[in-house]
């Protein structure tokens, strides 16, 4: 408790100084940034003179700037709403208009609306600076069959497919878990009330992996059902391994003055996939590797909304991006002692869609420090993936993994994030 004491006294001597230095700011004639009243009505005016009676004597009292006239019904004057612009004593600013987030009257305890930014946290700064910590988890690989597994050799020659072999691995099988990437947010806020921003976050590794062992009887058929004599073929152990790179550099054009700001801007998008899958017999090992490279460049568009509530604060985001995709892969696989497969890189072009959303909560102790947490998502479709490069069609003359471009892929991206935030 003590320790307790000693770490939130200077955190609510903070807070009671800055909401106390807020309302006096806001008080027209007192030198503040919203005073649009002169300042006479807040200094010392002398007595008005009681009619001849003496400093205590009787009588009526003369009228004077503050009182108008004895008994009168209410009428405009300094301190009233007809002096203060007739809306229950709200604040009004140099330029005539309310000033943001300042009800005085209408708002007993100084609780404000929700979407109504408070005086204490109304930015003055122009340049902001953002990192987050993301933790996201990459879809699963669309289901498509690696191997087979036959149980009884004795009645199943080997190298040959019966009626008993049954899907033993699947691209689907690799699990990517929730993985640590960092983003990264600088913008300005132009003289216009625009920012200009820029953002970029990258992960060069979603990783997940997948093992089958058997005894003699598991057959690659990924790339066709090869001879007795590959290392593919009554294998004792498969192994596969994927990797997902993602970078995303963007710069926008915010607006910051309303409840729903529009954004635009243009953005460069690089998804790399890799598919690895390595095969084990009597000690001797293959493999085969397919890569696939996207470079996404487009613009996108969105909207942000943000909703106060005292110190803190929820936000929420979306866009929606139009891309040219610059497709490639390349697929190798070795076959020790019999023919491989190397067909090269292939190429092309495709239009590509982005969608994202953000949530986040946010609390602010003062004008120049946020801390944050939320959850994003993010879609990508028409985008090539490894897996999607495979021919499941187990026939070895006519299978066609690695000789054709497949762009026709989805990546999902979600996860939660935390970061701060700090303005100058």
């Amino acid at each position: 408790m003590k320790i307790a004491r000693i770490l939130l006294t200077p955190v609510v001597a903070v807070l009671i100084t800055a909401s106390a230095n807020a309302q006096m700011s806001g008080y027209p004639g007192m030198g503040g940034p919203y005073g649009g009243m002169p300042a006479g009505y807040f200094q010392p005016t002398p007595a008005p003179p009681m009619n001849g009676a003496g400093p205590m004597g009787p009588g009526p009292m003369a009228p004077g700037p503050m009182n108008i006239s004895p008994m009168d019904p209410e009428q405009a004057g300094p301190m009233n709403a007809g002096a203060m612009g007739g809306d229950n004593g709200q604040w009004y600013g140099d330029s005539g208009g309310p000033v943001e987030g300042g009800m005085v009257g209408s708002n007993p305890g100084g609780r404000l609306p929700l979407f109504q930014r408070s005086l204490f946290r109304q930015r003055t700064s122009r340049g902001y600076f953002t990192a987050e910590a993301l933790m996201w988890h990459r879809n699963d690989g669309f289901a498509r069959v690696i191997n087979v597994q036959t149980p009884n050799r004795l009645t199943t020659p080997a190298g040959n497919i019966s009626k008993f072999s049954q899907p033993f691995m699947r691209t689907s099988d690799p699990y990517f878990g929730y993985e640590t990437l960092p983003r990264l947010t600088l913008g300005y806020v132009l003289p216009n009330d625009l920012a200009i921003e820029f953002q970029t976050f990258y992960k060069d590794d979603f990783d997940a992996k997948f093992d089958s062992y058997g005894n003699s009887n598991l057959d690659a058929t990924f790339f066709g059902q090869q001879p007795l004599a590959s290392n593919y073929t009554s294998a004792d152990a498969q192994f596969i391994n994927m990797a997902t790179g993602v970078h995303s550099y963007e710069l926008n054009l915010v607006e910051t003055t309303r409840v729903f700001n529009f954004m635009t801007g243009l953005r460069y998008v690089d998804v790399r996939d890799n598919f690895l899958f390595t095969t084990f017999k009597n000690g001797s090992a293959d493999s085969a590797s397919i890569g696939t490279y996207n470079h996404m460049f487009g613009v996108h568009t969105g909207v942000r909304s943000h909703f106060d509530w005292n110190l803190f604060s929820l936000d929420l985001g979306t866009k929606v991006g139009y891309f040219i995709n610059d497709a490639q892969s390349r697929t190798i696989i070795t076959n020790t002692g019999l023919p491989g497969r190397d067909p090269g890189r292939l190429g092309g072009q495709n239009d590509s869609m982005l969608a994202e959303t953000k949530l986040a909560l946010s609390f602010r102790p003062s004008a120049s420090f946020n801390v944050r947490v939320g959850y994003d998502c993010m879609w990508i479709v028409n985008t090539a993936l490894a897996v999607d490069q495979i021919d499941e069609n187990p026939l070895l003359g006519q299978n066609t993994t690695g000789y054709f471009l497949n762009a026709k892929g989805d990546l999902f991206l979600h996860g939660p994030s935390a970061g701060l935030e700090f303005a100058w």
